[in-house]
Parts: structure tokens; sequence; C-alpha cells
């Protein structure tokens, strides 16, 4: 209970260090609402000329852009700082890490925060009011509570693919420059629904770069379209469990990596 209390105090303190410069922070703030925007702008503007995608109507695409984009909002509110890891190590700044007796990734993750993930939640809620109204969405509590797991294991799907590229900082120094990989992913492919892909994208969406549990799998489910899902039906209900094995994953790859580091000397 101590060590969660001084993590709360951390992050506590972080948040109100970006709010003491208040136009920075709403900049911030801003700039995550119209960052996604672009995005919804741009899936828009293509179903206003074709109307539907590989089967999947207007308002199906929205919903899966929703799931998307709330998962990506929890991964930004809470984990956003992994992507500094090259930073850390650069500097020399991880040797404060290892010195302290917390855990070196919960240390990491709170030391700084990102404003810019209070206005991808915000415009996540706002989708969600509206694409459930669009598609009559009846959320009995069983539906919410899935609802709220499959946001937890989008986050943690975002969260492990993002530390196993940040962790390779302990071999590279510099791996910062490799996270467009990610976001290439995250930001374009798990917006869609995976059969408007080849074969090939469909099996890297699903088994090496799982972006399609984070949005597609799981809209399936919600949808009533299981039979349309890839691969298995089963899929539609896999994303708590992916999130969690791919993160234990990526954080055995990290404890390597640490046990790699070596400081700067600076």
């Amino acid at each position: 209970m101590h060590r969660l209390r001084v993590l709360g105090l951390v992050m506590w303190a972080g948040i109100k260090s970006h709010m003491e410069y208040r136009l920075d922070f709403f900049l911030r703030v801003t700039m995550g609402v119209v960052w996604n925007l672009t995005s919804l702008v741009f899936i828009w503007a293509v179903l206003a000329r074709f109307k539907s995608m590989a089967g999947w109507s207007q308002g199906e695409i929205f919903f899966i852009y929703t799931l998307r984009l709330l998962a990506h909002a929890g991964y930004c509110l809470l984990f956003h700082n992994v992507q500094m890891v090259s930073r850390y190590v650069r500097r020399g700044g991880f040797d404060r890490v290892l010195l302290r007796p917390l855990n070196p990734l919960i240390q990491l993750i709170t030391w700084e925060y990102d404003p810019a993930g209070i206005g991808d939640l915000g415009l996540g809620l706002v989708c969600f009011v509206v694409v459930s109204r669009l598609l009559e969405f009846q959320w009995t509590p069983p539906a919410i509570a899935f609802l709220l797991l499959v946001m937890a294991g989008g986050c943690l799907i975002e969260l492990s693919l993002f530390l196993i590229i940040n962790t390779l900082a302990f071999w590279i120094t510099e791996a910062s420059r490799l996270t467009w990989i990610v976001l290439t992913f995250s930001d374009n492919f798990a917006l869609y629904p995976l059969d408007i892909y080849n074969g090939v994208l469909q099996f890297v969406l699903t088994f090496l770069v799982p972006v399609g549990f984070m949005s597609y799998y799981p809209a399936t489910a919600f949808l009533n379209r299981m039979g349309d899902t890839l691969f298995s039906p089963a899929f539609a209900y896999l994303t708590p469990l992916v999130g969690l094995a791919l993160f234990t994953l990526a954080y055995a790859f990290w404890r390597v990596g640490i046990n790699r580091y070596q400081s700067t000397g600076s």
C-alpha cells in the first residue's frame, strides 16, 4: 500500500507540473483531439464515396474506430512514457530508476505525464455515445463489463508493442526511431475491418502484430458478426487474453533488456 501511495503521489505531481503551464496543457489536450479527428475525417471521406467497406457499413466502421480510440486513450493516459526509454538510456537517467526500491517499469511509466491522453479519452467517449445511438446499442451490464475488458486488453496490446520496440534501446540506444512501426499498425491498420486486407496482412495483424484484437475482433462480437470473424469466431472474445499474453512476453523481454543495460557514465 505504501508503494502504491508513493506512485500515486508521483503521478499526481506529474499532472500538476503540466497544469502549471496551462496553455501548454490545453494545447496538448487539443492536439490529442485533433490528431484522432484527422483519422476520423479521412475514414468518413472514404465512406462518403463508397458507403461501405467489405460489407461493413459506415456506422460499423465508426464503431471499430471507437474501440481502437478508447484502447489508445487508456495507453496514452497511463503508459505513454514508455516511449521515453531511449531518452533515459541515452542521457543516463535510467541509472536513477535502478537505484530506487521500486519496479523500474512502473517508475518509468509514472515519471512524466502526457495530457494528450485526456483529449484522446474525451473524443473516444463522445464517439462512443454517438456510435451507440447510431447503431442503437442496448448496453447491458455484461456488455459493459466486456467492453471494459476489451479496452483494457487493447490498451495492454498497444503498451506491449511499444514496450518491445523501446526495450531495444538497451542494445541500440536510439530505439525511438523505430516507434513508427507500432504507430503505422495501430494508427492505420487497426482502424478498419481486417477483411479489406489480403491474407498475409490478416495473418500479421492477428498473430504477429495483433492490433486486430484492439478493434476488429471484439467489434464482431458486439455487432453480432462473429460469422465474419477471420480464422475463428472465438477470436471475438480473446482481446483481454491476448493483451495479457503479449504483455507477459513484452515484460520478459524488458527484464532481459534491463540486465543488458550499461550506464553512460555521465
